[in-house]
């Protein structure tokens, strides 16, 4: 009896169990829907890298124009530019990277297609110059003396921009624009009791200059005595050893000619840089060395003869040529002197080569100077000045070449600054003849780029009786 009570319990238990643990089933679940793709293909951003850095276009979507706009002096930096572009999440582009366009010349098209593959946008890359408005003007006048200046170099200039806040002079000596003497150019390393014969600058402010010797091995600064010489630059600083970068002392003394006399300079000493100075003699025309550097390396050169047809002995008083760039196919100007009172003529060119084909230039002393007409004073045949010294720096400035003619005459000294087109008759005077009461003395040019400020400095020396500084400007519309 007992046992069937139990097995009667036992099966009671089981079918309890059993009522309240029903078998588990798996909901149903609906069919999987594809994911929904994207149809975004914006262009978010565009950017072409060149030498110069990196320009970002505008992005134009009506018209899927990509507007690269550019600063003059950046114009060659985009005939070697690649793009980059970022564009919708998901989206893709067959522009391909890496690739090397010339922008000036090519116009490139890109797609960018969606995610989904059926919505795209075709966009296309052009640039276009930023346009501005410069302007030149004097902002402070002051007496050499006050920068220890009381003699100059007729066999070039006799000051230098250092760095963009400080002037170097002949005296080896550096000082503010106020005229506060800050220190002396470096001479470890220059053979002793070496003198500057002239002086100059790099785009940037890192101050050139050459030093002279006779046949006998004494300095000179008398340009026709030199027979072999050094020219030397402060690319470490003012105040540090200076770097040689050219000498012909180690020439055979009948193979060392006079190679430093009038010495000019483009570019940038850290890049690409010539160095120019002229050729020995009076002559029926006239030679000039070009030495072309790349790198900051001095110890390697190419050599470039630059001819010109203008004769050498009627004044020669300041016969010089000036790149406006480091660029040995670039543009260079020429100044030439003229005696029997015409004046000082400058003229310009492309390249070291191309002899005959110079443009000449003019001044404007007829139309500037107050009193040239009316009291009869001889202004030179090119509207210089009478007075056969004179001096030229070349520069680029808003991808222009440009020209700074220091000239004089018997009654003043003149700046001028001029493009190398004068068929450009709205643009082609950035600064028009402007003369100061200093006769007959020997002026001097310099110019520098102040990247900080985006300005152009720019300095006239006449003599011992003036120095004016100028700054060039720019302001974009």
């Amino acid at each position: 009896m007992k046992t069937n009570k139990l097995l009667a319990r036992m099966a009671m238990s089981a079918i309890c169990v059993f009522s309240c643990n029903p078998e588990k089933t798996d909901p149903v679940k609906p069919d999987p829907q594809p994911e929904e793709k994207s149809t975004e293909c914006k262009l978010i951003k565009l950017v072409a890298v060149t030498s110069d850095g990196e320009l970002e276009a505008g992005l134009y979507s009506n018209e899927k124009v990509a507007e690269i706009s550019y600063l003059g002096e950046q114009f060659e930096g985009l005939k070697n530019a690649t793009l980059k572009v970022e564009v919708s999440p998901k989206a893709t582009t067959n522009l391909e990277e890496g690739k090397v366009y010339d922008l000036t010349t090519e116009v490139p098209e890109f797609t960018i297609t969606a995610e989904d593959g059926e919505h795209t946008a075709t966009w296309k890359v052009e640039i276009t110059l930023a346009k501005a408005i410069l302007s030149c003007e004097k902002v402070d006048e002051n007496v050499p003396g006050k920068f220890g200046i009381n003699a100059v170099s007729v066999a070039g200039a006799s000051v230098a921009f250092c760095g963009t806040d400080k002037i170097a002079t002949i005296n080896g000596e550096v000082y503010d624009f106020n005229a506060s003497k800050v220190g002396d150019l470096s001479m470890e390393g220059v053979p002793e009791g070496a003198k500057i014969l002239n002086m100059n600058n790099d785009v940037n402010g890192v101050v050139v200059a050459s030093f002279g010797f006779d046949k006998d091995g004494n300095p000179t600064t008398v340009n026709d005595d030199i027979n072999y010489g050094y020219v030397y630059c402060w690319k470490d600083g003012y105040d540090k050893a200076p770097t040689l970068v050219y000498t012909n002392a180690n020439n055979e003394p009948a193979n060392r000619g006079n190679s430093f006399g009038y010495m000019n300079c483009g570019g940038d000493v850290n890049g690409d840089f010539l160095l120019c100075a002229i050729f020995g003699g009076r002559n029926a025309t006239q030679s000039h060395h070009v030495w072309e550097f790349h790198n900051g390396d001095f110890s390697t050169s190419t050599w470039h003869h630059f001819a010109t047809d203008y004769v050498g002995d009627d004044g020669n008083w300041g016969a010089t040529i000036s790149p406006a760039s480091g660029n040995v196919n670039g543009t260079f100007f020429i100044g030439d002197s003229m005696g029997d009172n015409k004046g000082y003529h400058v003229y310009t060119r492309q390249g070291t080569e191309n002899t005959g084909e110079d443009v000449a230039l003019t001044g404007t002393t007829m139309t500037t100077v107050p009193g040239v007409q009316a009291n009869g004073i001889p202004e030179g045949n090119a509207q210089y000045g009478n007075f056969s010294c004179g001096n030229i720096k070349a520069f680029s400035f808003n991808g222009t070449p440009y020209v700074i003619a220091a000239t004089t005459g018997w009654p003043e000294v003149y700046i001028t600054i001029q493009t190398n087109d004068p068929s450009d008759e709205e643009n082609h005077y950035l600064l028009q003849t402007q003369y100061f009461a200093a006769a007959a003395q020997v002026p001097s040019a310099a110019y520098v780029y102040d990247a900080a400020n985006d300005k152009g400095q720019v300095l006239l020396l006449g003599g011992n009786l003036v120095i004016a500084r100028y700054e060039i400007s720019r302001e974009f519309i």
